[in-house]
């Protein structure tokens, strides 16, 4: 038994000895605690940083090549209102003649596709009902070549050049080799209004597609 003279000699280290033992456990169990709650911290960050990734990928996605959606198409021929005409991309052959205003009391549709989609830089040619047509007039420009190239020479081009103009059949190009046979080479694009069967209205339909 303790007796009262060592109690009364010692009695600071009784006192101190609980004390710094509930301290150093107040330390232990502090860091025991703390751990969790920083590593739950990373992870919540980690989760966030992730979210955040996710969210700007979502928000910023991959940007898809963008098509025209417009194009222009050069309506001629017997129309009521020939001209260039901005469409969409996806219409066809009849939006366009409709848009010029539909046929001219002399148009003939036999030979034309109402049905055909549009390209950029199309060219419908709609014929006079009295054109020696044995197809439908539609081309689609070549790209990088110029319209110098793409012309049809009267004195140079034989009967199936001459028949890749717009209304001209088998017997308008013979019409035009008979006439340069007799009178000579054509000396300007307009002699050709002095052919049998090429009035002013066919010349103007063609003069920017001839050359001398």
């Amino acid at each position: 038994m303790i007796s009262f003279e060592l109690l009364k000699e010692n009695w600071k280290w009784f006192v101190a000895t609980p004390i710094v033992i509930g301290l150093f456990g107040s330390v232990l169990l502090w860091q025991f605690l703390s751990e969790p709650a920083v590593q739950s911290n990373d992870e919540e960050m980690l989760f966030t940083s992730l979210e955040q990734i996710e969210g700007k990928e979502e928000l910023e996605p991959e940007e898809d090549l963008v098509l025209p959606t417009t194009l222009f198409v050069d309506v001629k021929g017997e129309v009521r209102k020939p001209g260039v005409y901005e469409l969409q991309h996806d219409d066809r052959v009849v939006d366009a003649i409709y848009i010029a205003g539909g046929l001219s009391e002399n148009g003939s549709d036999l030979a034309i596709n109402y049905a055909q989609k549009l390209v950029d830089e199309m060219v419908i040619y709609v014929p006079h009902i009295d054109d020696d047509l044995e197809q439908g007039e539609i081309w689609e420009a070549n790209v990088g070549q110029s319209e110098e190239s793409t012309r049809v020479n009267l004195n140079q081009s034989n009967e199936v050049e001459l028949q890749t103009l717009p209304g001209i059949g088998p017997s308008k190009a013979a019409a035009i080799i008979s006439y340069r046979e007799e009178n000579g080479p054509f000396q300007t694009i307009e002699e050709l209004t002095n052919v049998p069967g090429f009035g002013s209205k066919t010349f103007t339909n063609l003069e920017l597609l001839i050359e001398v």
